[in-house]
């Protein structure tokens, strides 16, 4: 394991995973440069359809056409250890909005949400239509992951107006209302899911699902404390103490707080990543990265989580110990990112 640097902070958000179909457009015709690897990927030889990628890419090494080979040839080498510095490298000369999509949704599956936020916004900034709705959809839901609630709640209720019905849009007037839910918004969640609930769409269950859960959430749509509030004032007024009124709601803070195991903090976001691909070989699913500023320096927790309570984060703690990674417990609010 590096010799990183352990310590506590305030934690991002990982209560908004929800997958997204990406929806960026598939390669462009290139004539019949790319035709015999193409056969070989339907005929099931991918190992063979890498090759002529990668050698398409030397070959035409510089070029857009190049380009495109080398990054074709890297989506299809995704587990291997190089994926994201190829990728990386690839984006600095090559601004195609393909690239950036891949880099965010790999930053964003390792939890390095601020960072994906950013591939997204220029993914975003080079596409058009649905897909640059998509593209908005994605870096709205990374900045609510990042701890940036608000703007992100900002952009998906703006790519949900520009987008009217479109499915991108659809998609982002769900996660706004999941996300201001989460913030403990309940009334504007609700406002803001009711178009979603006429008519059929693809987030019609869901949506039915979550207005169930904001009429439970909220104390005044609770009967039982309702119908045990209204008990109480019927009662006699010389009923005596067992007549106490009943104990007040739990504070949001008890509803939103989540606990996480940090384990590592790094200054370079790639040393983070390759950290956590790392432990993630090893059987370690929950594991993610969380940007962070302090006192001018910016740096990439590794946390496992979110757990609900304390306990759990100790239980797990204890867990990880065992397996050779130490940690402390954090705890964290939506409102402290």
């Amino acid at each position: 394991m590096p010799d990183v640097e352990r310590r506590r902070s305030r934690s991002g958000d990982l209560l908004l995973a929800i997958l997204i179909p990406l929806a960026i457009g598939s390669a462009p015709a290139e004539g019949g440069v790319f035709s015999a690897a193409d056969e070989l990927l339907a005929a099931g030889r991918a190992e063979e359809a890498r090759t002529e990628f990668r050698r398409i890419g030397d070959e035409h090494e510089g070029s857009a056409l190049g380009n495109e080979a080398l990054f074709r040839w890297n989506e299809l080498e995704r587990e291997g250890p190089t994926y994201l510095d190829r990728l990386a490298r690839l984006t600095e000369r090559w601004e195609d909005p393909r690239a950036w999509f891949a880099l965010g949704r790999y930053r964003f599956a390792v939890g390095a949400y601020g960072a994906a936020a950013d591939d997204f916004g220029r993914a975003a900034r080079l596409l058009a239509g649905e897909e640059k709705l998509d593209a908005s959809c994605w870096r709205g839901l990374a900045l609510v992951a990042a701890g940036e609630i608000d703007s992100g709640i900002q952009l998906l209720l703006g790519t949900a107006e520009n987008g009217k019905n479109a499915p991108p849009a659809i998609r982002a007037r769900y996660l706004a209302a999941e996300a201001l839910a989460r913030k403990g918004s309940l009334d504007r969640a609700a406002a803001v899911l009711e178009p979603l609930l006429r008519g059929t769409n693809d987030f019609s269950a869901p949506s039915l699902l979550l207005k169930a859960r904001l009429e439970r959430t909220d104390p005044r749509e609770d009967p039982a404390a309702d119908r045990f509030e209204e008990a109480l004032r019927r009662a006699p007024r010389d009923a005596g103490p067992e007549a106490t009124p009943p104990p007040p709601s739990p504070p949001r803070e008890t509803i939103l707080a989540v606990y996480y195991v940090q384990v590592a903090s790094f200054e370079d976001e790639s040393n983070a990543l390759r950290f956590v691909a790392g432990e993630r070989t090893r059987g370690i699913g929950a594991i993610g990265v969380y940007r962070s500023g302090e006192g001018g320096r910016v740096l990439y927790r590794v946390r496992v989580g979110p757990f609900a309570t304390p306990e759990e984060a100790g239980t797990a703690r204890e867990h990880l110990s065992r397996q050779g990674l130490a940690g402390d417990i954090v705890r964290a609010l939506p409102e402290d990112e």
